[in-house]
């Protein structure tokens, strides 16, 4: 249930940390050589790009929407693009993960959805995934940060994976500007599904 409110008014999810001391004892995404790997069950690899350097797996418990959440959150960090790779559980069973409303994207197995808006450092002081990007040095505050996010989920919507394209732009109504960041970005990405 990665949601960035400050992008997505309309689906506000309130992200609280459960724990100050860290993961809780699991993660759900290991660095390999070249990538990093899942290892809930929806099993991915996803490589590096050339030029982009590889932020660690980190994990922590969070709430959205009242539901509680194990999530671990790893990237590829480049001087103005990230890619952000995260693996989640829905800590209650309750199948709260159900993207089926986003329409399918390009990538395989994967819903997807792109919004753009300008990022305040209050707002990266408040969200945790833009604290964690400017905590590895890579400041997500300007005039507009493009995102688009593709969603999988386990069929009993209990399990994801959600991959962030992020570019920094000068603002969010070129829309030729926002394509080409975000196109570019989606044609570095390899993803290979280790069930197949």
């Amino acid at each position: 249930m990665t949601v960035w409110p400050v992008m997505a008014p309309v689906m506000v999810a309130v992200s609280v940390l459960a724990s100050a001391a860290g993961s809780g004892g699991f993660s759900f995404v290991e660095a390999v050589r070249g990538g990093l790997r899942t290892t809930h069950d929806i099993r991915l690899e996803i490589r590096r790009p050339p030029g982009f350097a590889t932020a660690r797996p980190a994990s922590r418990s969070a709430v959205f929407n009242t539901r509680p959440y194990q999530v671990t959150l790893a990237g590829f960090l480049g001087r103005d693009r990230a890619i952000l790779l995260h693996a989640e559980r829905v800590a209650d069973g309750s199948g709260a993960s159900d993207y089926d409303a986003l329409p399918p994207s390009d990538l395989p197995g994967f819903r997807v959805r792109t919004q753009c808006a300008a990022i305040t450092a209050a707002d990266v002081a408040e969200e945790h995934d833009l604290g964690w990007l400017a905590g590895h040095g890579w400041n997500p505050a300007g005039p507009a940060l493009a995102i688009r996010q593709y969603f999988r989920t386990t069929p009993d919507h209990n399990q994801e994976v959600v991959i962030s394209l992020v570019a920094k732009l000068d603002r969010c109504d070129d829309e030729k500007a926002t394509a080409a960041a975000l196109g570019d970005l989606r044609a570095r990405l390899r993803v290979r599904d280790l069930d197949r």
